[in-house]
């Protein structure tokens, strides 16, 4: 490293090793939340049932192969999988009981695509990737928020929105819905998106990364407004609260977001 800090500009790329595992987990968790959004939020049972089989695919061949190591007598990690594991066999449990066996092989694919989520969010984490991870969770919802107020000043790109049929009289269309269909679940996700992206112009490695982040954030606030969400709303507050309460270095994070709010 000290070798390459006196090489020529021209030539310290060429120094710079290749992550590999790096990239994929970037890429795993950019791509699997981006395509969830991308596909109404992940509501369809389908496109869900899919995801989860590859998540689940992934940890088998991942844990398999030595690229996904178990976590080293992590007691919260094995205390929250046991949990989501115990909901999740005692939903196939209530198939004994179930008026609808349909309705219960719903639920049942919806927590077991959660469970796989979360192990595989564990694994990642626990072989020293979770800034990586986290990084491209990130690069995801701030790029959703920016296709959603993008889809309002040039929705002649978009799929027109029709929530307006399905509930007549309360001038629901004029709410920002896209990806999700759902204006609600915009408004949570730009919720989401305002301290991950908070968070990301402190502990991105690169200049250029905490510059995109702090650029967002006005795009995630308006994103929040477009949707009209009372729902959003409360949660983009308690998620700031939380947010503040719990960071170091108060005093920059909040002056970024001051700048982000009056962007």
């Amino acid at each position: 490293m000290e070798r390459a800090q006196h090489l020529p500009a021209s030539l310290r790329l060429s120094a710079i090793r290749f992550d590999g595992p790096a990239l994929a987990t970037w890429l795993l968790g950019f791509s699997l939340i981006a395509y969830l959004m991308l596909q109404n939020g992940g509501y369809d049972p389908i496109v869900r049932g899919e995801v989860g089989v590859a998540v689940w695919w992934i940890v088998l061949i991942g844990v398999a192969a030595g690229a996904l190591p178990l976590p080293a007598r992590s007691r919260a990690a094995l205390a929250l999988i046991g949990l989501l594991g115990a909901f999740t066999v005692w939903t196939a449990l209530s198939f004994i009981w179930t008026e609808s066996d349909e309705r219960t092989a719903t639920e049942l694919a919806r927590v077991s695509t959660y469970l796989g989520f979360l192990v595989l969010g564990v694994l990642a984490v626990a072989n020293h990737r979770g800034r990586h991870l986290l990084a491209g969770v990130t690069t995801a919802v701030g790029l959703v928020v920016a296709l959603a107020v993008l889809s309002r000043l040039h929705p002649q790109w978009f799929p027109e929105n029709t929530l307006g049929s399905f509930l007549p009289g309360i001038e629901i269309e004029r709410r920002l819905a896209y990806p999700l269909g759902y204006s609600s679940a915009v408004g949570v996700l730009a919720a989401m998106a305002i301290p991950l992206l908070l968070g990301a112009t402190s502990w991105a490695r690169t200049l250029t990364g905490q510059a995109l982040a702090a650029a967002a954030l006005p795009v995630a606030g308006f994103t929040l407004v477009l949707a009209s969400s009372g729902v959003g709303t409360g949660a983009a507050i308690v998620a700031l609260a939380t947010f503040l309460a719990i960071a170091p270095d108060r005093l920059p994070k909040l002056g970024t977001l001051a700048l982000g709010g009056a962007g």
